[in-house]
């Protein structure tokens, strides 16, 4: 004896309010075993894993504003860009070399917030 199959429930909102949660549980529970196997981890951060570049060497962390050209000084400070660091070597071909890290106030485009967030990557 066949017994009948009833799937009006299936189109009732409040069986599917209710259910969503069964079609989503086992694809989230698959992710987290199979993640980890895979060598995807959440819990890896980027400084565990070695960076590889082949495109260029890892920029440098201080600056000779003094010798360095325009795009090594806005590539190492932070809050330069390529604008303000050829206003830096232009100030200096035009003034000579900079003597104290305070005469970076005099180029245009780098106030005191720059100056010390930069402070500790600037080499004269």
């Amino acid at each position: 004896m066949k017994t009948k199959v009833n799937f009006k429930h299936l189109n009732n909102r409040k069986y599917q309010q209710r259910v969503w949660w069964r079609t989503l549980l086992p694809s989230l529970l698959c992710a987290l075993l199979v993640m980890p196997v895979l060598g995807y981890s959440s819990l890896s951060t980027a400084a565990s894993k070695p960076a590889i570049s082949a495109k260029s060497p890892a920029p440098a962390t201080v600056v000779n504003i003094n010798h360095a050209d325009a795009e090594t000084i806005a590539e190492v400070l932070k809050g330069v860009g390529l604008k303000k660091a050829q206003a830096i070597v232009s100030w200096r071909q035009k003034n000579g070399k900079f003597t104290s890290t305070d005469q970076l106030l005099g180029v245009k485009g780098i106030g005191e917030k720059t100056l010390t967030a930069n402070k500790n990557k600037i080499k004269l």
